[in-house]
């Protein structure tokens, strides 16, 4: 995950290992010229799977006000969520996702994270230092959908979940709500 935005952690790279006993985030200080130089190494806390890669390019979020870097946990299926700061990553939770999260997508503070092991879709509110869930946004996705990645639409009206066993994306309109605009159902336009 590379950060384009101003902030904090404007200039890194963030990548996991995705290690089964010590799931790890490597970050890397960016030059000019694109070379990368090892800037730290922060446990998330959870268990990756141990596979060389996985199989989704959102297991590694940065927010997109560059506060925060969201990092999925495939084996232990929960979410480390550390702050950025100019001096590194500080931890500030772990939060239950379900089984095998392997990519997470976040708007203006609205989390959510894509299970893959039991494929459905979890919704959380990020509050400053606190992850909540939010009440009525878990979606079970079909059996056999095998999906890989789930992401916004730039203006955060729509969540799309890429569906490799079916070659199809998946589109869910959102609505307002108590907490901000939640996820309401399929759109099958």
């Amino acid at each position: 995950m590379q950060n384009e935005a101003s902030g904090p952690g404007a200039g890194f790279v963030y990548v996991q290992t995705n290690e089964p006993e010590r799931n790890r985030v490597l970050a890397f200080r960016r030059a000019g010229d694109g070379t990368l130089n090892p800037a730290g190494d922060y446990e998330t806390g959870g268990a990756g799977d141990g596979k060389p890669h996985l199989t989704s390019q959102g297991s590694v979020v940065l927010t997109g006000d560059g506060r925060y870097l969201l990092v999925t946990n495939a084996a232990s299926g929960d979410l480390s969520v550390f702050a950025v700061g100019p001096d590194g990553l500080t931890m500030i939770e772990t939060v239950h996702t379900g089984h095998a999260p392997k990519s997470a997508a976040e708007h203006a503070g609205l989390v959510y994270v894509l299970n893959t092991g039991e494929p459905s879709l979890a919704g959380f509110r990020l509050n400053g230092a606190q992850v909540q869930p939010l009440a009525g946004t878990a979606r079970e996705l079909a059996a056999g959908t095998d999906p890989a990645q789930v992401g916004f639409s730039p203006d955060g009206a729509t969540l799309v979940v890429t569906q490799r066993g079916t070659d199809a994306i998946a589109v869910y309109l959102r609505r307002p709500g108590r907490e901000g605009r939640r996820l309401l159902v399929p759109d099958h336009r």
